[in-house]
């Protein structure tokens, strides 16, 4: 959940016209799962993980170029509290496709 937030940031924060190459979408998919994965659980064992997990389609220096543009571009603004996750769930409970009484 964190990740989609972290992209609905970066959403916000380019102008409305802005497009990319035919793997754009991917790349920042995969840099905000990373980058949330390494906020929440910071640590060696996690980054190292990600990496191996990422090398057959991107190195390390292009998935570091990428963190880096994305952290530029978001401001570097990565903490999410409960009730921005709250209020993203709510805004987006169709396409999430929770039930909520």
């Amino acid at each position: 959940m964190v990740a989609l937030i972290y992209l609905d940031r970066l959403k916000s924060s380019l102008p409305r016209k802005s497009q990319g190459e035919f793997d754009t979408p991917y790349k920042l998919f995969i840099v905000a799962v990373v980058l949330a994965s390494k906020f929440i659980e910071d640590s060696d064992d996690v980054t190292r993980s990600i990496h191996s997990f990422i090398s057959p389609l991107y190195s390390a220096r292009e998935l570091n170029d990428m963190e880096r543009s994305f952290l530029a571009i978001v401001k570097y603004k990565l903490y999410v509290n409960l009730v921005e996750v709250d209020q993203f769930v709510k805004d987006h409970k169709d396409f999430l496709n929770f039930a909520f009484d």
